[in-house]
């Protein structure tokens, strides 16, 4: 089943104009002319392979050439870099096509956080965006960094770096798992668990076991015997002759966990009920409400009651039900449906894939793209529309890394207010269902005038908008989300910090909920611990502190 599950890898291309209602296909780009056909398509970029197969180029959503080379294999991009092969050797390009990286390397991996594994001389290290040497080439493998730490092999044994090379879990296992929720499998004789300061907490009981999601794992305590634990060993699922699978990034969606008991698929709770029955070949995770299964070697979609809502009739899905569609596979030409089971993209040889809030599909015919959005998620939402935000938003790994949140479910907006304590505006809801946080293009803001204040007047540069989520760090429930600016920042109590700025004061900008209560409306107002944490009112609401934005841009 093809279906692509990295959500965090998702970003949206400002360049593509909206598609209005129903879903018709608009926005297309015709290949012929240029004799090529395309190959991966990531970041609003387009990596197309010559009709021979021998080598790669790209192009922008406008249909115009990008990189000046011919590479005879160019990696999707990934935060703004790709990986390209040339006379046997590895290196990267930007999205300008500039060569930043020359190809000098035997193996080279995605730039994660702003660094990279590569191999050189046989042997593995990292380097930074400048191609320069964070940790030398002295190890039998180093895997990519989780929770900070990158796992490596010295000598056939596992252990774990920091970024300043330094030894945090000394090489002394037989195999390694990544770091997930605080917690890293590792082998001696069984696996168990370590902490980050390599301290064993779970311990070595498991024949297999797989990585903690959201604070569970599915571990193997004998053959064919496994169950669910959390990260205190309790066992959440009993161990039975089954398999236990987390299909994403969680164990537990819409709060069902997929089995397989005698070599079928279903789902329990986290009573061990089986609120879906044991009864398909396969199975996708829940999103939104829906789960792909397969019976009888055909696919279908199932709500979270077990109601097969879309008939099990397709060769294949290519995406989960998000904002109303789906991708399918119909004897090897792709389209897209709806929740009704509507067609509504033309059935048509070539590939389909999700991209942030829209769809790709290729027809291998026509040799054309073509860009399909749904209402719900486009930047002119209904109730933005007619709003300018080309040039609001800045796109650089900073913002994306720190800032830019998945799309905001409803289970994730309602824990977010939860979180902060306060319901968030409807305007401001709909402008993160758009573009879910981010860095602004450095904008400028005078304060009001206010009788008697110092900073009356002031000019301010705003830096970044919160986005609706938990994981960035920049985020309304992250790290340094709107709890730390008032529990740990010492700022007063009246809302929720929404925007920081560029400035030394650590100043801010926050919901004002003095006046309307948790459930109202709130103003805006800035607020700098540099003055006392003197409160100034620059906007009645959030549309018109955002309308206000959109002149200066």
């Amino acid at each position: 089943m093809k279906i692509d599950l990295k959500k965090g890898e998702r970003k949206m291309d400002k360049r593509i104009e909206h598609v209005v209602s129903h879903l018709k296909l608009q926005n297309e780009i015709d290949f012929n002319s240029f004799h090529v056909y395309p190959k991966f398509f990531s970041e609003g970029i387009i990596i197309l392979c010559d009709k021979e197969g021998s080598y790669d180029r790209f192009m922008n959503l406008e249909g115009e050439w990008i990189s000046p080379y011919i590479y005879e294999n160019i990696i999707d991009f990934y935060r703004g870099m790709a990986t390209i092969h040339k006379d046997g050797r590895y290196g990267y390009l930007n999205q300008n096509g500039e060569l930043v990286i020359p190809p000098t390397f035997e193996a080279a991996y995605r730039f994660v956080e702003g660094v990279a594994v590569v191999k050189k001389d046989g042997k593995y290290g990292v380097i930074n965006k400048k191609g320069e040497i964070v940790i030398p080439f002295v190890y039998d493998r180093v895997f990519g960094a989780t929770d900070g730490l990158f796992g490596a092999v010295l000598n056939g044994k596992h252990g774990f770096l920091n970024i300043q090379n330094e030894v945090v879990v000394p090489f002394e296992y037989k195999e390694a798992g990544r770091f997930s929720n605080g917690l890293a499998a590792v082998l001696k004789k069984k696996w168990g668990f370590i902490d980050k300061k390599g301290e064993l907490v779970i311990p070595h009981n498991y024949v297999e076991v797989n990585t903690f999601l959201d604070g569970y794992c599915s571990v193997n305590i004998q053959r064919k015997k496994w169950g669910l634990i959390d990260k205190e060993e309790n066992i959440i699922l009993p161990f039975e002759n089954n398999d236990i699978y987390s299909l994403c990034d969680a164990y537990f969606n819409d709060g069902l966990c997929a089995v397989r008991r005698k070599g079928k698929w279903g789902f329990v709770n986290k009573k061990n009920e089986e609120v879906i029955p044991c009864k398909y070949s396969d199975i996708a995770e829940f999103c939104q409400g829906f789960a792909a299964v397969c019976k009888n070697g055909k696919w279908g979609f199932i709500n979270v009651k077990g109601e097969e809502v879309i008939p099990c009739s397709y060769t294949d899905v290519w995406e989960f039900f998000q904002d109303g569609i789906a991708g399918i596979n119909v004897e090897g030409k792709y389209g897209c449906i709806n929740e009704k089971n509507q067609l509504i993209s033309p059935l048509a040889e070539g590939w389909i894939k999700r991209m942030d809030d829209f769809y790709v599909q290729y027809d291998k015919n026509q040799n054309k793209l073509f860009l399909l959005k749904t209402e719900q998620s486009v930047l002119s939402c209904t109730y933005w529309k007619g709003y300018d935000f080309a040039d609001f938003w800045q796109e650089d790994d900073y913002s994306l890394v720190a800032y830019h949140c998945d799309f905001p479910t409803e289970e994730i907006i309602k824990e977010v207010e939860e979180q902060v304590q306060y319901k968030l505006p409807f305007s401001y809801i709909e402008l993160m269902k758009s573009h879910n946080g981010g860095i602004l293009k450095h904008v400028s803001y005078v304060l009001p005038d206010v009788e008697g204040l110092e900073e009356s007047g002031k000019q301010i540069l705003l830096e970044g908008i919160f986005g609706i989520g938990t994981k960035k760090t920049y985020s309304l429930g992250g790290i340094f989300g709107s709890r730390f600016w008032i529990e740990d920042g010492g700022y007063p109590d009246i809302g929720v910090a929404i925007c920081t700025c560029c400035s030394d004061d650590q100043d801010m900008i926050f919901l004002d909920y003095r006046e309307c209560g948790k459930e109202g409306e709130p103003c805006v107002v800035y607020i700098n611990p540099e003055y006392d944490f003197t409160i100034i009112k620059i906007a009645e609401n959030f549309k018109e502190f955002i309308e206000k934005l959109c002149h200066l841009t």
